[in-house]
């Protein structure tokens, strides 16, 4: 009887035993619930948060369209009005101020500064000379001295080969004055082209006009 007695009450503290530990498993199983839901709560809800801003920028955009007045049809015609007149002025100022630029005188060339002009001239041979003659005139307001005549000889190609000179007969020249000059070279059988220019005697040349 007493070894019944003590199998069941062995088999009693094995019962007690297994339900405690279950009961202990169930009782940390619930703090660790109890523990997450507190830790959830305490993050940031990136969603809420994200609504939330929406919902802030919806109600400043609702603000801003509550604050823009609405013009009436007699408003608008007039606001219209003024900026088709200031685009009209604007283009009436563009057009003017082209007008403007293309009625300005082009700036005419300035004729170069001459101080003679070549009246005519003439060049040939004659026995074993080249004979060179004409007239020149002074165009400057101021008289001339020493003038120079001076003859470049070239051949079939243009290419000077030889020159010689002499004064001019009037010595000074005066303005308006018209004077005679004559230059002897003496002939070469390469000659076929001529070229006459006037200088400063022993100085630089004269700009000359030609005028024949």
């Amino acid at each position: 009887m007493f070894e019944q007695m003590g199998g069941g009450l062995g088999r009693l503290w094995r019962w007690y035993r297994g339900r405690r530990w279950w009961w202990q498993g169930a009782m940390g199983a619930g703090a660790l619930l109890v523990a997450l839901a507190v830790v959830g709560s305490l993050l940031p809800n990136e969603g809420s948060d994200k609504r939330a801003e929406d919902g802030d920028k919806s109600a400043a955009s609702r603000s801003v369209e509550a604050a823009a007045p609405t013009l009436t049809v007699e408003e608008a015609q007039y606001v219209a009005s003024i900026a088709t007149a200031d685009a009209e002025r604007d283009e009436r100022e563009r057009v003017a101020a082209q007008q403007t630029f293309a009625a300005q005188p082009t700036s005419t060339p300035v004729p170069p500064p001459y101080k003679l002009a070549l009246v005519s001239a003439s060049c040939g041979r004659q026995y074993s000379y080249i004979i060179c003659e004409g007239f020149v005139k002074n165009v400057s307001a101021r008289a001339i001295d020493n003038i120079e005549a001076v003859v470049s000889l070239l051949d079939s190609d243009k290419v000077p080969f030889a020159s010689d000179s002499a004064l001019i007969d009037y010595r000074p020249i005066l303005p308006d004055q018209t004077s005679p000059f004559k230059i002897y070279a003496t002939y070469n059988p390469a000659f076929s082209y001529w070229r006459v220019e006037f200088k400063e005697f022993f100085g630089a040349t004269i700009l000359t006009r030609d005028d024949r």
